[in-house]
């Protein structure tokens, strides 16, 4: 099981002009290979994500992915906030062919929303809608897990139990982590990839990767203007608002396939 992106091209408009994201982006990935995607806000992590999980089509290249492949975590754009957290785990456990009696309050659980279980969303905690995409994303069985910037929600008090989910869940899975910020990847990762100028730097020792990475893009001012090839990206998201149940199901439709 693998993934491979070969000669990728991308090309996507923003505010009206046309940018070159991808050129000739190569990219390998072995079975149970743990990988951090470090670029720029702007560069084409989330847009290389759902290329990955097949969401997105490249102009030009091929994408060749053996293995089942995780919708990029922490996806939420598809819960419905009158819904209750049970209906919401319910959506997700008929798009795997999970168990829908059990899975929604095993997913609650994992992550301490057990008494809100039959509580709309919208009613829930702040904290409730980070903690649900975590569980919803890592509990169904994939063979590479994705995640769109970090890991775990930033709520300080669910670090530890956050992390210990994590570990019981992606035990002996791969994983791609695409994110601006390198300290997310450190003792994560076992290969790092740095986006620039539209193609994927390998790095087979991590924390060469991220020295590099800190060395051309950590210490950039607040402000500074990203360069024409970033401006088009739809990184942290902003470009998924309103199309995630859309990239949910063609995610676990290309998985079954």
């Amino acid at each position: 099981m693998s993934i491979d992106l070969r000669n990728i091209e991308r090309t996507t408009v923003h505010k009206g002009k046309s940018f070159r994201l991808f050129d000739g982006l190569n990219l390998h990935i072995d079975d149970g290979e743990r990988v951090a995607i470090l670029g720029p806000q702007k560069s084409g992590k989330s847009t290389l994500l759902r290329l990955i999980c097949g969401t997105e089509e490249p102009d030009s290249g091929e994408v060749s992915v053996s293995s089942s492949i995780s919708w990029p975590i922490p996806l939420a754009t598809f819960f419905l906030a009158n819904s209750t957290i049970a209906a919401n785990g319910r959506f997700i456990a008929r798009l795997r062919g999970l168990e829908e009696r059990d899975f929604p309050r095993q997913a609650a659980e994992s992550v301490g929303l057990g008494e809100f279980l039959n509580v709309k969303l919208g009613r829930c905690p702040p904290y409730a809608k980070g903690r649900l995409a975590l569980a919803l994303g890592i509990l169904p069985e994939f063979d590479f897990y994705q995640f769109d910037g970090r890991m775990l929600p930033r709520e300080k008090e669910f670090q530890e139990q956050g992390a210990a989910l994590l570990e019981e869940r992606l035990s002996g899975h791969g994983y791609i982590l695409a994110t601006a910020t390198p300290k997310e990847a450190e003792g994560r990762c076992d290969v790092v990839y740095v986006l620039e100028n539209g193609r994927a730097t390998g790095f087979t020792d991590p924390a060469a990767g991220i020295d590099y990475f800190n060395e051309h893009y950590g210490k950039k001012k607040p402000g500074e203007a990203a360069s024409s090839a970033d401006a088009g990206d739809g990184d942290d998201n902003a470009a998924d608002e309103g199309s995630g149940d859309i990239d949910l199901l063609a995610a676990v439709v290309s998985a079954i396939e």
